[in-house]
């Protein structure tokens, strides 16, 4: 059986979040609960408008991705 973490984000009204098998991660939900399962690293942000799915490896690279929202026609998402 995995570690079962349940875990808010200090100070927040956000969801619940549960994960399994996911240490050094950070999920953060505004509205609905969010489940990780076996993704250690996992970086997972569900804001209500837009969800962002990473691994803390990759996260530099978020800013890329923001930055294309523009081209992609998805500016309100900033």
């Amino acid at each position: 059986a995995g570690e079962l973490t349940a875990q808010r984000v200090p100070g927040s009204t956000g969801a619940p979040v549960l994960t399994v098998d996911a240490p050094d991660s950070l999920v953060y939900s505004s509205a609905k609960p969010i489940v990780v399962v076996g993704v250690p690293g996992a970086v997972v942000i569900d804001t209500g408008s837009a969800l962002l799915v990473t691994t803390r490896d990759k996260a530099q690279d978020v800013k890329k991705a923001v930055d294309g929202l523009d081209a992609a026609g998805l500016a309100e998402l900033r």
